[in-house]
């Protein structure tokens, strides 16, 4: 999502205008950025460093030290292969996300 998505979605969200008579308009600008810290703030957790391991069984989205993105089934926890890396070990991760957290929810 682009930041100007953001800061659309958190007007309309927050209701704010540029209408200088707006009574509310100290707490829909508190709306607005509340909601924008709060997409940058997914935005900047989802996803997890590679040296941070994965300990979970689930879908993962890795993305490799070469740029490369695969997404993977089960899982690696604590240097035993649980399935998740595969023919990919000699590959160096650069960070992780659960699949789960990167679909909208319904």
């Amino acid at each position: 999502m682009k930041i100007s998505d953001i800061e659309k979605a958190a007007q309309e969200y927050s209701g704010l205008t540029d209408n200088p008579k707006d009574t509310n308009s100290r707490e829909r600008g508190s709306l607005c950025i509340a909601f924008k810290d709060g997409a940058r703030w997914h935005s900047e957790n989802i996803w997890h460093s590679g040296e941070e391991k994965i300990c979970d069984f689930g879908t993962y989205l890795v993305e490799y030290e070469e740029g490369e993105f695969l997404q993977y089934e089960l899982a690696y926890c604590g240097g035993k292969d649980l399935g998740l890396l595969g023919d990919m070990k000699h590959k160096t991760i650069t960070r992780w996300a659960r699949l789960f957290d990167l679909l909208p929810i319904k």
